[in-house]
């Protein structure tokens, strides 16, 4: 095996946090919403949608749900990725 499993994670965690900003961010894109022209609030990112119609109540808990999951694996996947990079320096005593 070229590295160990323990790697493995830690670059998939670099990977994970290297999307977690676009995907964070598209998950909320759908939560925020101004007013139009018409003063119809409609939302930023997809200004054919109004947030007052029952669409936008049926995709919120979608983008709220998106948002949370990500963000908790997120935390969950740095907690592992300081734990193994912690533990790895504790056994080679702080050489590489």
């Amino acid at each position: 095996m070229a590295f160990a499993t323990s790697s493995a994670f830690v670059l998939s965690f670099e990977l994970y946090s290297l999307c977690t900003t676009t995907f964070i961010a598209a998950s909320i894109s759908l939560l925020i919403c101004q007013e139009g022209p018409g003063e119809v609030p409609t939302v930023v990112a997809f200004p054919q949608l109004d947030c007052e119609s029952t669409r936008y109540t049926d995709l919120l808990p979608g983008a709220i749900g998106a948002t949370c999951v990500w963000a908790f694996l997120y935390l969950l996947l740095l907690c592992f990725a300081v734990k193994t990079v912690a533990s790895s320096r504790k056994g080679s005593a702080g050489t590489s």
